[in-house]
């Protein structure tokens, strides 16, 4: 086991985990980082349109990204709450 995560488990619970722990506002927040962070995984090392995909979940993104409703702190809440 590395930090509560079993070895066998999958990126993608290791993602969910960390999302767990964070503390959005707004459920629709979590559940659109969540969204995100998948494909981002996905697609990793590609840019954020062919990590999305297709043109509307690549705006969806920006606008997510530029929400001022979300800080960098809220992102890292889960990953940092995690790493203590």
């Amino acid at each position: 086991m590395i930090n509560s995560v079993p070895i066998s488990a999958s990126p993608l619970a290791w993602i969910d985990e960390k999302i767990d722990l964070s503390t959005f506002s707004d459920r629709r927040h979590a559940s659109r980082f969540k969204s995100l962070m998948q494909k981002l995984w996905q697609g990793m090392g590609n840019s954020l349109p062919f990590a999305c995909q297709d043109r509307a979940a690549t705006k969806a993104a920006y606008r997510f990204l530029s929400s001022t409703k979300i800080d960098e702190q809220t992102f890292l809440q889960g990953h940092t709450e995690a790493t203590c």
